[in-house]
């Protein structure tokens, strides 16, 4: 899978270098979380395994183009906050995610 993702990681490198989708390999912008510099944020895009274009069960799309998208192999963008906070967006489909207490 490492392999793959390499692949996938350098040729869709090259690929976005041409329009405004940039890629980051690290897990976020910076390191996360890093409590000594009130770091509670993350945000990140990644490549999909090859031949995947969502992150759908099949890796097919499941709605049109989202926004300003004009190709289809955007892969995801991530972004997390703590404690309780999560996004995955695809080309086509968004997933949040917001834990919350149910008491004190």
């Amino acid at each position: 899978l490492r392999e793959q993702m390499a692949t996938a990681s350098a040729r869709l490198e090259s690929k976005w270098a041409a329009t405004a989708v940039v890629p980051r390999r690290e897990t976020g912008m910076t390191t996360f979380p890093d409590a000594e510099h009130d770091i509670w944020f993350s945000a990140n895009r990644t490549p999909l395994v090859e031949g995947y274009l969502s992150e759908s069960m099949d890796g097919r799309m499941v709605a049109p183009l989202m926004g300003d998208y004009r190709d289809a192999e955007v892969g995801t963008l991530r972004m997390r906050t703590l404690p309780n906070f999560w996004n995955h967006s695809s080309c086509d489909h968004a997933v949040t995610t917001r834990l919350l207490p149910i008491g004190p």
